[in-house]
């Protein structure tokens, strides 16, 4: 990381670092294969068993919404309402 310095008094100050926007997994993996003929595909296999892409974004679903209904917030701006 590279100091600024102003030019105007010399001043050294830390650079300004913007952070992208947060990544939603979910949203990508998910969504964009809803939208297309994979909602029947396989998306998952494990020692349990397959799961669609439908079947897993329900499970999803679910999981986000039981997690809602303990209080926990998806972003922080729904900690300030």
């Amino acid at each position: 990381m590279m100091l600024a310095i102003n030019p105007d008094n010399g001043q050294i100050s830390a650079p300004v670092i913007e952070f992208p926007q947060p990544y939603n997994a979910a949203s990508d993996l998910l969504e964009r294969n809803l939208g297309t003929d994979r909602a029947g595909k396989i998306a998952v296999h494990d020692d349990h068993g397959s799961y669609t892409y439908a079947e897993l974004a329900d499970r999803v679903n679910r999981f986000a919404n039981t997690l809602g209904k303990l209080g926990v917030c998806t972003a922080p701006e729904e900690n300030t309402k």
